[in-house]
């Protein structure tokens, strides 16, 4: 029987992975000649799943998900995966009307906005200081513009 629910944290190699959600390589990976390895799950649309985002005290949980593909590098398995993409449906079982749909999406994005943005901050200034001790020089009156998703799109 497949797991209703699966933990992941981007990092954990894909054996942990596989380990940790009682998942057998078997059908769930895909390894490709051209380097990476695909660890996939699927659940049907009449009984989604739940996965779990291990991120520290920035944790969150995404239900109602009909599948889940994680990513490594096959000669950087050091690193673990190092990418999920998940679908998930607005709701189970129903067709959802637009603006509900919009309203769920709006909200997952404001729930989630600040704390993606926090940690977009962090790892520029990681790769600026890095950068910085090996000699290269950076344009301190820069400001990357941050865009709010409620923010007109210009065209």
């Amino acid at each position: 029987m497949p797991p209703s629910t699966m933990k992941i944290k981007l990092g954990e190699s894909g054996t942990q992975f596989l380990q940790r959600n009682h998942l057998d390589s078997r059908g769930n990976v895909n390894r490709q000649p051209a380097g990476l390895n695909f660890y996939q799950h699927r659940w049907s649309t009449t009984y989604p799943g739940t996965v779990y985002v291990e991120n520290g005290i920035h944790s969150f949980e995404i239900q109602h998900v009909v599948s889940i593909t994680g990513t490594e590098d096959a000669e950087k398995l050091g690193e673990g995966i190092s990418d999920f993409s998940i679908r998930a449906l607005i709701s189970q079982n129903r067709p959802t009307p637009h603006d509900e749909a919009r309203l769920a999406f709006i909200t997952l994005l404001q729930t989630h906005w600040v704390d993606m943005v926090k940690k977009l901050k962090r790892t520029r200034y990681a790769i600026e200081e890095k950068l910085i001790r090996q000699g290269y020089t950076i344009d301190t009156g820069y400001v990357e513009p941050i865009v709010h998703p409620a923010d007109p799109v210009e065209p």
